[in-house]
């Protein structure tokens, strides 16, 4: 786990365990062509792989740039970020809960919620460029997030769960992706919200 850390490159690293980004800000930090493979929650004690961790300066950009990575197979869900971030160009297959029924096991899982980085001034998220595989899900923000920009993603999965999932949305970009194999009893994009939450608003679907 990191605090305030800066001008990092972390390349061709095979992770076996979480790794835990602590409140960054601008900090040019890149994770590229690095693997998380057939990690369980349990084993790392935690939900997320790649964990980008709520900081207080919340309207900025953290500078965390993942790219060319993979994270394939166990338990644990994949990205998880309360801060903006770019996630370009990864590979997510097979992620399920599996006997770990109590997991996140969604292969991104932005969590701004009501906090600054869902504001007018906020630096969005870039998710772009991704395939996801066989997958439980896909893209899952439920808890009234928005400011993401979800552009060219690949979505490949026949499970009952939704491929974007953006539960009481602010303002997201939703642009030119694909959604295959959709089971007919889940939704591509699904927009509604929790119970006592307030309507998505301002979303781009094209």
């Amino acid at each position: 786990r990191s605090t305030t850390p800066v001008n990092i490159t972390i390349k061709n690293v095979a992770f076996t365990t979480e790794l835990k980004i602590d409140g960054p800000t601008n900090s040019n930090i890149l994770l590229d062509h690095d693997s998380w493979t057939n990690v369980g929650c349990h084993s790392i004690g935690s939900a997320a792989r790649l964990h980008l961790i709520y900081g207080t300066n919340t309207t900025a950009p953290s500078g965390v740039t993942v790219e060319y990575s993979s994270f394939v197979g166990g338990s644990a869900q994949g990205i998880q970020m309360g801060l903006a971030m770019n996630i370009i160009d990864n590979y997510f297959a097979h992620i399920y809960e599996g006997p770990d029924t109590d997991c996140h096991t969604d292969p991104i899982l932005p969590e701004c919620g009501s906090s600054p980085c869902n504001s007018p001034t906020a630096t969005p998220s870039v998710i772009k460029g991704n395939l996801f595989y066989d997958n439980a899900d896909g893209i899952t923000d439920f808890d009234g997030g928005g400011r993401l920009d979800i552009e060219n993603n690949v979505i490949d999965t026949t499970t009952e769960n939704t491929g974007i999932d953006l539960g009481s949305d602010r303002a997201s970009s939703v642009i030119h992706n694909s959604l295959l194999n959709i089971s007919r009893l889940a939704a591509g994009i699904e927009l509604t919200s929790k119970r006592g939450q307030t309507p998505s608003t301002g979303t781009i679907i094209r």
